[in-house]
């Protein structure tokens, strides 16, 4: 589907870390996680949903347009 659901990176000892964990609704909202939640520690990644840059407005970036996820336009 292109969606970026995890990154990861080698830490210094060579294993994996995963640094940025999302799920996604079907138009791109992202699920809340409670109990055990995950923020990727100090890290943050700007490309989520169908592989586009989230902005800082809540927006994704989708070139020609601009797209918001809660509303599904």
């Amino acid at each position: 589907m292109g969606n970026v659901r995890i990154s990861f990176t080698r830490n210094s000892t060579g294993a994996l870390e995963i640094t940025d964990s999302n799920d996604y609704y079907p138009f791109g909202m992202n699920h809340l996680r409670t109990g055990g939640a995950f923020f990727g520690g100090n890290t943050y990644k700007n490309y989520k949903y169908n592989g586009k840059e989230l902005q800082e407005s809540g927006m994704y970036d989708y070139g020609a347009r601009m797209y918001m996820p809660d509303i599904g336009r």
